[in-house]
Formats: C-alpha cells, sequence, structure tokens
C-alpha cells in the first residue's frame, strides 16, 4: 500500500499480468511516471508504447551494464545519431562487431574511414571475392620489418586496362621469382631495357635474327665458336665465317670465312 511508505517516499509493487508482463500505463489519457534510481522486476519487462519510445537520462542511459546480459535489437531500420564519437568495446575473445547483412553493407564517411588505425591491429578480411574500386591512387604501407604478402591458390592476374603498369622500388631492387624451371620468369611480350643488363647465368637466345646495335661491342671471351651446337659441337662440310657489311649490298662483302666441303 502507497499510504504505508515511510514519510517524504513513494513506492508501489507493479504486479504483473496473469501473462507474466508488466504494463506501465494504459490506451487511455493516463499515464505511469517512474521516479527513482531503478525499476526492477522478476519478470520480462515487456514496454509496449503506441507513439515514440523515449529513453532521457541527464547522466547518460545504460542498458544492461549492471547485469552484464546480453542486448537483442530488433528493427527495420537502426539509426544512430550521435555529435562526438561512437564507441563500441568487446571484452574476452567475442567479436568486436560480427555484422551479418542480407544485402549490400555500406560504409560511407565524408571525411574517410579508418579501419584499425588508432590501435593498429592486424585486419583480416575473408570474402570469395575482394573488388576495390577508387577514384584516385590505392596506396598499401608496410612496416619497415613488414612486407606485403599475397597469396593465390590459382592463377592469377594483375592488370591495369589504361596507363602503364608500374613495379618500383625506391630504396632497393624489384625481385621477380617463380617455380617452374628453366621459364620460371616468362614474358610472353615484346621487352625494352632503358638501363644495363646484367645476366649472371647463361644467355641463350631462339630467335630468328639477334641485332645487336650499340657503339662498341667488347667481347671478354678469348675464342668464340662459330656453327658450334651441342656439347660436343656440330661440325659439318658448310661454309663458316664473318661477313663485313661495306659498301652497297648488292656489291661483294668483305668477309673472313672457312669454305667447307
Amino acid at each position: 500500500n502507497a499510504l504505508n511508505n515511510a514519510a517524504g517516499t513513494f513506492y508501489v509493487d507493479i504486479v504483473p499480468n496473469a501473462d507474466g508482463t508488466l504494463d506501465l500505463g494504459n490506451a487511455g489519457a493516463e499515464f505511469a511516471e517512474i521516479h527513482g534510481n531503478a525499476v526492477k522486476s522478476a519478470v520480462a519487462l515487456d514496454v509496449d508504447a503506441g507513439a515514440k519510445l523515449s529513453l532521457d537520462g541527464a547522466g547518460g542511459i545504460d542498458i544492461g551494464v549492471a547485469a552484464d546480459v546480453a542486448i537483442d535489437i530488433d528493427a527495420s531500420t537502426l539509426d544512430i545519431d550521435t555529435s562526438d564519437n561512437i564507441t563500441i568495446t568487446a571484452g574476452g575473445t567475442g567479436k568486436l562487431v560480427d555484422i551479418d547483412a542480407s544485402g549490400t553493407l555500406s560504409l560511407d564517411s565524408a571525411t574517410g574511414i579508418d579501419i584499425g588505425k588508432a590501435e593498429d591491429k592486424p585486419i583480416d578480411i575473408d570474402s570469395t571475392t575482394l573488388d576495390i574500386d577508387a577514384s584516385d591512387s590505392i596506396t598499401i604501407d608496410a612496416g619497415s620489418s613488414s612486407k606485403v604478402d599475397i597469396t593465390a591458390s590459382a592463377a592469377s592476374v594483375f592488370k591495369t586496362t589504361a596507363g602503364d603498369f608500374s613495379l618500383t622500388a625506391e630504396a632497393a631492387r624489384v625481385v621477380i621469382s617463380g617455380s617452374s624451371g628453366a621459364d620460371s620468369v616468362k614474358i610472353e611480350s615484346d621487352a625494352q631495357f632503358d638501363g644495363a643488363v646484367l645476366i649472371a647465368g647463361n644467355l641463350d637466345v631462339n630467335g630468328t635474327t639477334t641485332t645487336i646495335d650499340s657503339t662498341n661491342t667488347q667481347f671478354e671471351d678469348r675464342i668464340i665458336g662459330l656453327g658450334v651446337s651441342g656439347s660436343n659441337g656440330n661440325y659439318s662440310n658448310l661454309d663458316v665465317g664473318m661477313i663485313f657489311g661495306y659498301g652497297e649490298k648488292s656489291s661483294a662483302q668483305a668477309a673472313v670465312r672457312y669454305v667447307g666441303g
């Protein structure tokens, strides 16, 4: 009985309905106002507002803090407006945010989107496909002791549909390696080298015509073999020698040769 309360205080016991729910106010003009430090209920508290349900606390609003219980929000849309930061903290080994969207999940910010920047934490993206569209540059920065490691379980293609595709190392070398024997690095189109080329291994040129166009050509080998093929050589009865371009192409050319037969 509220009339038995101590002087200066007011409290009542809210009795649940037969179905276990609690009613605050009714469908008429009357409504209930609850003032105090806490509202406690031993049964489920079902708040059904005919209009907008507003929660307003001068010091803030805490939901599920004291008991550390699960909070489930089901809504056709969820709109959170804040004048400051939105912070989501997960303890233990649980997932910080687990978003399961049946449609497109969009992140949109007028000034940019930072993921994992403040705490410098790893980011793991699992997807059947990863499509990154940018109207400007895409930059991947790795620390001094780190590397950018892209692993694919099948044949992969890196391409550009317009302009040059450039690989640049500003402080060291560009290293390309493969695991397919003699053709581990395969270039399927014409190539141009604008700087010096150093070949540490053997050079085998299989083409129709080999042209060397330089001011001076220097061979450090003491013996040069002409018409030699195979490990033991292939010596036939054909002519062998060198021709020196001189005069008109139609005229006889100077040559040093061995006449076979």
